[in-house]
């Protein structure tokens, strides 16, 4: 991968906004951090965080990436964020609701809403632990 330009490794769609990135590099003498997509020699898209900078060798300017992968990153804040909206539904839409006040007392509490008037009516029962 050495020696091959960047551009071999960018998707056609991600390409037009490399150019306003590269001007960017010199007019400013750096770019923060941001997000793109990378192709990989095998043809998998990968989700990257790029930021780069430009260096004088021998007279010549050249530019530096760091380069780091967060697909799996990403992937897991998708599942995250999917997870967490089967929660919400779930729990707007669930009749009964359980919970313990600690871990270490062992009472449940349960709180039913009433069919007619909507309100919800406290219960609280205490459970003897196993020994």
């Amino acid at each position: 991968m050495l020696g091959r330009p960047v551009r071999d490794f960018v998707p056609e769609e991600v390409r037009r906004e490399g150019g306003n990135r590269l001007a960017q590099i010199f007019q400013d003498g750096r770019i923060p951090p941001f997000e793109t997509k990378c192709l990989r020699k095998d043809g998998v898209i990968r989700d990257l965080e790029v930021s780069a900078t430009p260096i004088q060798i021998e007279g010549e300017t050249h530019v530096i990436y760091f380069v780091r992968d967060i697909t799996e990153q990403k992937l897991a804040a998708d599942a995250l964020r999917t997870s967490e909206e089967r929660f919400r539904q779930l729990a707007e839409n669930i009749r009964e609701i359980f919970g313990s006040p600690s871990p270490t007392a062992p009472q449940s509490m349960s709180a039913r809403r009433s069919r007619k008037s909507g309100a919800s009516r406290p219960r609280s029962t205490t459970t003897i632990p196993a020994s």
